[in-house]
């Protein structure tokens, strides 16, 4: 099953949305992956998508309950109020869910994605950064592979974001945080594995292969900082990732404690 194509335009309309505010919204996740296909994904690489994720530049953070209201989208005012300097919820009253990141993607690593890197693509996040922000996962699910397949079957690798996923950028980023080098490393090669039993096309794991072994080696060639030189030392002796917690446990956590606290 696709993503609902009910979210392709509630993602748009926001995108729409910010940009008469002046602000750089974009999407991400499933819904993003689904929305860059250059054609009908096939069935294998389909997957029902419930919820919405969205990037925003820092700088539009104060306009942003604005932005979702054109929408009929909701804060979640317990949720917001802790979190919201980085990451913020909306909702429905029927339950549909958009989680919005402000100026980074922070879930096992940090993804940095200021203003100058938004708006070289829309409605979605450049095809770089939705690459990192699903090959940062450390445990990978089904849906992650899914995604990863389905963009680099789609698109190739390039040095710029005009319709490709752009590997000069992957490797900066990966060249300056050892971490984020190390998860991308062991992903690429996760999916790599994966490949022969998932429901796809040979030309389709072929092209696949054949862009994650240049992935990797872009991300490898690439000269490092003297940061991720000194935590290379270290390796994989300190843990280099963040577990993140889930925001529906968090706010029912949140919520139980202030109905103790009443």
């Amino acid at each position: 099953m696709s993503p609902d194509p009910d979210l392709h335009q509630i993602g748009r309309a926001v995108v729409e949305a910010g940009d008469r505010a002046g602000v750089v919204v974009r999407v991400i996740g499933g819904v993003a992956v689904a929305m860059h296909a250059a054609g009908e994904l096939e069935p294998g690489l389909c997957r029902s998508t419930a919820d919405l994720d969205f990037i925003v530049a820092k700088s539009g953070r104060s306009k942003l309950d604005g932005v979702f209201a054109e929408v009929e989208l909701e804060p979640d005012r317990r949720f917001n109020s802790l979190n919201g300097a980085e990451r913020r919820i909306y909702h429905t009253p029927d339950g549909l869910k958009a989680d919005v990141f402000l100026g980074q993607f922070r879930m096992c690593h940090i993804v940095p994605m200021d203003e100058d890197r938004l708006v070289l693509d829309a409605p979605t996040a450049p095809l770089a950064e939705l690459v990192v922000t699903k090959a940062q996962v450390v445990q990978l699910t089904h849906k992650d592979a899914v995604d990863l397949v389905a963009l680099l079957s789609d698109h190739e690798l390039g040095g710029h974001d005009d319709g490709v996923i752009n590997a000069g950028h992957v490797a900066d980023l990966c060249s300056r945080d050892w971490g984020l080098w190390r998860t991308l490393h062991r992903t690429l090669s996760q999916v790599d594995t994966l490949l022969p039993e998932m429901d796809v096309a040979d030309r389709t794991r072929a092209v696949t292969a054949e862009r994650i072994a240049g992935l990797r080696t872009a991300i490898d060639d690439a000269p490092k900082s003297q940061k991720w030189r000194l935590r290379n030392r270290i390796g994989d002796r300190k843990i280099w990732y963040e577990l993140p917690e889930d925001p529906n446990r968090a706010d029912a956590a949140l919520s139980g404690q202030l109905q103790a606290e009443g």
